[in-house]
């Protein structure tokens, strides 16, 4: 009897937890999907105070329900946000609190572009920050006005670039791992930190020249926002005058326009009547933005993420991923979809697999076929990420974006040393003379690497030629411009790799007109899991 009552007590405690946790699933249903109008009142502002990371592609339902998606935001989300709140009478105009603006230069630029779209609507732009570096002021420097409280606790740093990149060779050694790196182009840096305690000389000019470049890009960006010499700026910068900065010092410089809290420049936009100033966050007013998903449309296919064969993914730990079964289904999809009438491939990605690449790029060409195929670039294009873009009708890139890096590697590991230290012996029993290839127990052959160099600059011809066809390069040309080398956005036109500068908004823009259709909707890819 009581072995009874025992069990059904914890069948009866098991339903009890069980209906509180479906009630709670419920609730959170509710709170995430049910439609939030935040109430604009008017004479409000739209805040542009979302902390978190701005990623490409549409964010997941799952997301939201388990919280992972909370501090996520869709950049073309952001985008329309911005867009919407120039044509909304209610909005009068937009303070940007910088202390929650922390982006990537990429992202960044495009908020600058939607912001000057919205300056045309004859609306004010503020900002704001207590404390401010590259991130936040780069995008600071597109308001009308600029604050800061006036208290010395309260701190601009601005510096160029500086880069540090670990060498492992020393530490392997000690350890027993040996790695050989095989690189087809003399630039292709990766790996070199494996097998060497320091950069070689011709990398580090190479880099130099590269982030010279786009240091000089941000300088004229910062120099036009705040109407002021770059030289000037440029200058303050190498005298150490933008570190640190007090308010005061900022503001001497001409950095910032005045002093005030954040509090004190909400009361100076209040409109007589009101007892506080009426704001909107943006996170608030994207959420209650109409979608423009169905009939005529353009498709954009998010290559998010480092490639790799079959599907995409964004797992927590591994990053996001390009999976070209994933990217080839959505292609293909596309091509039978009379209602979609271009295609904007959005690439955010370093590369990965050439095997990958090759087998997306191969999908585009096929699409081009039936429609037009336009790449917008983002942070970064590099490798893999060039590779399935070269092909394309047109290249769009900001002019900050990391592209190029037009090479092969491979890195092989060999931890004979560090078994032997640890005192663990492998026996290999092979067929034939190239059977343990892989093996990471051993040192690789000559013979091994000959036959790895041969695989590598097939692979290496394969994706130079596709640029030479895609991009109308002359052969001769490649040398000058593959090999590994990275470019900027800016360089990458100069050198006929990219055909134009532009945000991921005016691409969209632009491949509308091109469709003879400026209302458009569009349609993304790969859809968010349900």
């Amino acid at each position: 009897m009581k072995s009874f009552l025992k069990s059904l007590g914890i069948f009866v405690f098991g339903i009890i937890v069980g209906v509180i946790a479906f009630v709670a699933i419920i609730v959170l249903l509710v709170m995430n999907f049910t439609r939030y109008t935040p109430g604009i009142k008017d004479n409000s502002y739209l805040v542009l105070d979302f902390y978190g990371k701005i990623v490409e592609k549409p964010i997941s339902d799952g997301d939201f329900i388990f919280g992972s998606g909370k501090n996520k935001v869709q950049l073309l989300k952001y985008l329309r946000a911005i867009k919407a709140s120039k044509f909304d009478d209610k909005i009068k105009g937009i303070i940007i609190n910088g202390d929650f603006t922390f982006y990537s230069t990429v992202n960044n630029l495009e908020l600058i572009s939607a912001i000057k779209d919205f300056k045309k609507s004859g609306k004010r732009v503020y900002a704001w920050f207590s404390s401010g570096d590259n991130s936040n002021y780069l995008l600071c420097s597109i308001a009308d006005k600029i604050y800061m409280p006036a208290t010395n606790s309260a701190d601009l740093t601005l510096t160029g670039y500086s880069i540090t990149s670990p060498y492992y060779k020393g530490l392997f050694d000690k350890i027993g791992l040996d790695f050989n790196v095989i690189h087809m182009g003399k630039f292709k840096g990766t790996g070199e930190n494996y097998t060497s305690n320091k950069m070689t000389q011709d990398l580090y000019n190479y880099y130099v020249t590269v982030f010279d470049r786009a240091y000089y890009d941000k300088l004229k960006i910062i120099s036009e926002n705040r109407k002021k010499e770059i030289k000037d700026m440029d200058n303050y910068y190498k005298l150490g005058k933008t570190i640190m900065m007090t308010p005061i010092v900022a503001k001497e410089l001409g950095f910032i326009d005045d002093f005030k809290t954040y509090e004190e420049l909400l009361d100076s936009l209040r409109v007589q009547g009101q007892k506080y100033t009426n704001v909107v966050s943006v996170t608030d007013y994207m959420r209650d933005l109409k979608g423009v998903d169905g009939g005529d449309r353009i498709a954009i296919v998010y290559a998010e993420g480092a490639i790799i064969n079959y599907y995409s993914g964004d797992g927590q730990f591994s990053g996001d991923i390009v999976g070209a079964k994933t990217v080839i289904d959505n292609l293909r999809e596309i091509r039978e979809d009379d209602s979609i009438k271009s295609v904007i491939i959005r690439v955010n990605s370093p590369g990965g697999s050439a095997l990958a690449s090759e087998l997306i790029l191969k999908e585009v060409i096929e699409l081009k076929k039936t429609k037009k195929v336009y790449i917008s670039m983002g942070d970064v294009a590099a490798s893999g990420g060039y590779y399935i873009s070269s092909c394309a009708d047109k290249i769009y890139s900001s002019p900050l974006t990391i592209t190029g890096s037009i090479g092969v590697v491979s890195i092989l590991m060999n931890y004979k040393n560090l078994s032997d230290k640890i005192g663990v012996n492998f026996v290999t029993i092979n067929k034939n003379k190239y059977d343990d290839i892989y093996n990471s127990t051993r040192k690789v052959t000559d013979d091994e690497v000959v036959l790895m160099k041969r695989s590598m600059e097939n692979i290496y011809k394969e994706f130079t030629d596709h640029v030479v066809e895609g991009r109308k390069i002359k052969p001769d040309v490649i040398p000058n411009i593959a090999e590994g080398r990275i470019w900027t956005g800016t360089q990458a036109k100069e050198i006929g790799l990219v055909d134009e500068l532009a945000t991921f908004a005016e691409v969209i823009e632009k491949v509308k007109k091109e469709c003879g259709d400026e209302s458009l909707g569009y349609a993304e890819f790969p859809r968010p899991v349900s």
